[in-house]
């Protein structure tokens, strides 16, 4: 059961246990929050209670554990809080910059990567595979049957590696590769910036959370289905949250590469048309 009638949102201080109660617009609604977030919400609400006598019927206001601002005054010095502040900051303009970039690259990424799959060469299939075509294929005077046999197996085996030369061929040329260089020139010093502020806390930070945003409440799916905005008088106040950043990985998302943008050459083309593109160079050459 990954959905929840939810009628608003508890903000709690996990330091001196204050409350802030928001309500969303609609009332209670069925909203779907993901199977472990209602788990965990049953849990919250058995230990901490909710404000209806009867939630299942009235709607389950959500818990959301964190730091009030006057708790996350006392807990971080004021060296952090600047650090955490800076952190936080960097992050929202790298991720809306990724964001505008990942947002022009998809919208080019099917033409771009049909030029490049259909310009292929058997030279480039080489490449991709770190070996030669023929070596692995042999005699491509064979009958039809079996090389086309030969050819579909030779793609089932190799296709995530095609696919990999297909989508670093596609960003390392225009006009993608415009799109990845403006964002670099773009991102390049906040990047260094933030990667030097994480070495100093080793990875660790808070985010902040205004209790009158508007909220996705699933933590692994955005979808407007799973969005609930505050009533237009819902209070305003920040709570802090801890967490913790795999520094390496960040890193690479915030790069920026073909292997980390999402964008998928079976999008336009399966295993079949490669094969049958693949057939064609090797019986033409």
């Amino acid at each position: 059961m990954s959905f929840m009638l939810v009628a608003g949102k508890i903000f709690r201080c996990a330091e001196c246990q204050k409350t802030v109660q928001v309500d969303y617009e609609g009332g209670p609604l069925e909203t779907q929050i993901g199977d472990m977030a209602v788990s965990r919400q049953l849990e919250y609400s058995e230990h901490f209670g909710q404000p209806s006598a009867d939630p299942y019927e009235e709607g389950f206001y959500l818990y959301d554990l964190g730091a009030c601002q006057e708790c996350y005054e006392k807990l971080v010095s004021a060296d952090d809080k600047e650090r955490y502040a800076q952190i936080f900051d960097l992050i929202s303009k790298v991720e809306t910059e990724r964001g505008q970039a990942d947002e022009a690259i998809s919208l080019m990424a099917d033409d771009a990567i049909g030029s490049v799959t259909l310009s292929l060469t058997l030279q480039d299939i080489s490449k991709a595979i770190g070996a030669s075509v023929y070596g692995t294929l042999g005699d491509k005077h064979r009958a039809a049957t079996k090389m086309r046999r030969m050819i579909t197996g030779f793609v089932q085996d190799h296709s995530n590696q095609i696919e990999a030369y297909i989508l670093e061929k596609t960003f390392a040329e225009d006009p993608i590769k415009q799109i990845l260089d403006q964002y670099r020139d773009e991102t390049l010093q906040p990047i260094s910036l933030l990667l030097s502020l994480l070495n100093i806390t080793q990875g660790k930070s808070f985010q902040k959370k205004h209790t009158n945003a508007v909220e996705n409440l699933n933590d692994y799916i955005i979808a407007s289905t799973m969005v609930r905005y505050p009533v237009d008088d819902a209070i305003d106040e920040v709570f802090y949250y801890p967490v913790e950043y795999d520094v390496p990985n960040l890193k690479q998302y915030l790069e920026l590469k073909a292997c980390n943008s999402g964008i998928s050459v079976r999008s336009q083309f399966g295993k079949k048309q490669i094969g049958e593109i693949m057939e064609k160079l090797v019986m033409s050459a």
